[in-house]
């Protein structure tokens, strides 16, 4: 969806495994998918509302490789089946940020250059 903010990290059309603390009190752990991964957040689709702006522990499963971080809950949209939500990363180990980096060019060989790449919320 377009809404005229261009984002600051371009994001791939990947999908990885993702588990986040639930919003609710003792919800325990989501395991949600991501529809598209960058260095500077993903996107995943879930069956309930996790809340915008909301800051949320994560796992993000690259290769064998997990990643965990903090993220921040930046947008949200209704979908036919639950909802989309656009995460970003408060914070990355440099490590960790070369990780999602090289697996987000090893794995989208045209990354930023074709239409496919997700470039605006």
């Amino acid at each position: 969806m377009y809404t005229g903010k261009v984002r600051r990290y371009p994001r791939a059309d990947l999908a990885s495994v993702v588990t986040i603390d639930s919003p609710e009190p003792d919800g325990g752990r989501l395991l949600l998918n991501s529809a598209d991964i960058g260095i500077g957040g993903f996107r995943v689709f879930a069956t309930r509302p996790l809340g915008i702006g909301r800051v949320l522990s994560a796992d993000l499963v690259l290769n064998s490789r997990v990643i965990r971080t903090l993220v921040k809950v930046v947008h949200g949209a209704k979908t036919q089946s639950g909802f989309s939500y656009g995460m970003e990363f408060l914070y990355l180990e440099p490590a960790d940020q070369e990780s999602v980096k090289l697996y987000v060019l090893n794995n989208s060989p045209t990354f930023g250059k074709t239409p496919n790449v997700s470039m605006v919320h």
